[in-house]
């Protein structure tokens, strides 16, 4: 698909780690978990879970209600990052 080639690995190695979809790991290295885990624990305990396969579940697998929520969280929790 053209504007999502996979990049080259060429980047220094140091950031491989950075490279995932884990949110618990993200969040650690931001280096805003406490803050996030004491501030917006409800918020961050609606989207920690999230995994990329998730993308492909059937439709309908997720109400709207839950899908916008999610993304409001997720918004909330990136205005502190």
């Amino acid at each position: 698909m053209e504007g999502f080639e996979e990049q080259s690995d060429d980047r220094p190695a140091l950031f491989r780690p950075l490279r995932v979809h884990d949110l618990n790991m993200l969040i650690l290295y931001s280096g805003r978990e406490a803050y996030v885990l004491s501030h917006l624990e409800i918020q961050w305990n609606n989207v920690k879970d999230w995994k990329p396969e998730m993308r492909y579940k059937p439709g309908g697998s997720v109400s709207r209600g839950e899908v916008e929520q999610r993304l409001a969280d997720i918004e909330r929790i990136r205005r502190v990052l």
